[in-house]
């Protein structure tokens, strides 16, 4: 949802507000392995039912401070995101050995969530009619907690791996950009 207001030619103000919800079932098996076999026990079925709920706020005005000439910018959203997953074994293991059943017991899975905030200003000075030159300056923070990789260093001594680079760090970033412009 969003809405614009302008109350004169020169200035205006929006606002806006987005959610998302996206559900995902999983269903598997464990199938234990002892030297050259496999088992595959049917009561060590489970189930995952995933919630990932993002929502993001924003907003901004436009200020015409010379008309046709020189016009200001200002924006800035917020986004959070929650990842949860619910896992269940819809029967009880009990098949296989004591060792086979407690790898088969589903465990609770914490949540993992994320963060964006995005401010932005801008000031644009047009001339010679289709020519323009603007000055940009942007700040954008990311912040996740995510139990699967947040430990995770170069010398983690165990078997976790991250593929392709895919274990988002937090970072603050300032953006500052000069553009010049030509309208056809």
């Amino acid at each position: 949802m969003d809405a614009s207001w302008a109350p004169t030619e020169r200035f205006s103000i929006f606002a806006g507000y987005v959610h998302e919800k996206i559900d995902a079932q999983q269903r598997s098996r464990s199938r234990p392995v002892t030297g050259t076999t496999t088992f595959d026990f049917v009561d060590f079925d489970w189930v995952s039912k995933n919630v990932d709920v993002v929502d993001t706020i924003q907003g901004g005005v436009r200020a015409s401070i010379i008309p046709k000439m020189l016009e200001w910018t200002a924006n800035a959203s917020y986004s959070y995101a929650l990842g949860s997953m619910d896992t269940d074994n819809p029967v009880d293991p009990n098949s296989g050995t004591a060792a086979q059943i407690a790898t088969a017991k589903v465990r609770p899975i914490p949540s993992f969530e994320d963060s964006l905030l995005r401010v932005e200003t801008a000031l644009k000075y047009t001339f010679l009619k289709a020519w323009s030159a603007k000055l940009r300056y942007v700040y954008e923070q990311f912040e996740k907690q995510d139990w699967r990789t947040d430990q995770l260093t170069p010398t983690t001594p165990t078997s976790n791996s991250v593929w392709l680079g895919a274990d988002m760090k937090d970072y603050a970033a300032h953006m500052i950009a000069i553009t010049l412009g030509y309208r056809f």
